[in-house]
């Protein structure tokens, strides 16, 4: 009985989490390469959904809403073996 409640105590505050992720709005270049740069944040879908709607029609661009967990410019690099050694 204790380890049904510790694991319904878990999955309750791991679905709690989940659903006050925040939301981020970013707006994307129309060059090549595309860059990516935030432009505000949001406690909820909804409101960055919303937020984007309006962009949308005063502003031309590229937009898209994500969690705050995935950035829209991709994987960090660390920058190992980008120095070039060279003898002297």
């Amino acid at each position: 009985m204790r380890m049904l409640v510790i694991l319904m105590s878990v999955v309750t505050f791991t679905v709690s989490a989940q659903a006050h992720c925040a939301w981020v709005l970013w707006s994307g270049t129309l060059t090549e390469p595309m860059n990516w740069y935030p432009v505000d944040a949001f406690t909820s879908r909804d409101e960055c959904q919303g937020r984007l709607e309006v962009v949308r029609r005063h502003v031309s661009g590229i937009y898209k809403c994500l969690p705050d967990t995935i950035d829209a410019r991709g994987p960090r690099t660390s920058g190992w073996g980008l120095v070039e050694w060279t003898e002297s």
